[in-house]
């Protein structure tokens, strides 16, 4: 087993244009609090934040990834804000993104295009959905191109409203009756 790196946090000059940066961060094996850089590659590897224009994290994990691209293969994150995000076996907490393609799990979903495959998701909130298969508790879209299966649809949401309804109606009821016998 490799030893454990530590990193330190890489700051980059935020007045530069991307175009003219060329730090690149290359990781295998570390483990650090923050990492700001024009590109970063992560393998095995754990972050607690990372800021920069282009991320690919394999078989890694970070706390929160803020960038214009991301890549997540097979690796874990909490919270990922881009302009394009695709989750390939992965896991991610909240992805908020312009472009998402998912062919993996996420709890909070928020993206206008969302191209999904094989996915279970929590709350899903859209524009445009496509997919081949996606799992959702809720999902909210205008558009959707696929099978989408729902765990709370339409009709469930009816039935949990009248069923609450009727148990409210009958909780009142006999309350009113326990006060009339006193």
């Amino acid at each position: 087993m490799p030893a454990t790196k530590k990193s330190t946090t890489k700051k980059v000059d935020p007045t530069e244009k991307p175009e003219s940066r060329s730090d690149l961060v290359e990781s295998s094996h570390v483990f650090c609090d923050s990492i700001e850089a024009g590109s970063v590659n992560l393998s095995q590897s754990g972050v607690y934040q990372v800021t920069a224009d282009e991320v690919e994290i394999n078989n890694g994990a970070a706390r929160r990834v803020i960038a214009k691209q991301v890549n997540l293969n097979t690796s874990t994150a909490g919270i990922v804000q881009s302009t394009t995000t695709s989750i390939t076996k992965g896991n991610t907490l909240l992805v908020n993104s312009q472009k998402t393609t998912v062919e993996g799990n996420v709890g909070l979903l928020i993206s206008p295009v969302v191209s999904v495959n094989n996915s279970r998701n929590g709350v899903i909130i859209s524009r445009e959905v496509s997919s081949k298969k996606v799992s959702a508790i809720f999902m909210f879209a205008y558009k959707t191109n696929g099978p989408v299966e729902t765990i709370v649809d339409r009709q469930s949401v009816a039935l949990f409203g009248i069923f609450t309804g009727v148990t409210i109606a009958l909780i009142t009821s006999l309350f009113k009756q326990i006060r009339k016998l006193r």
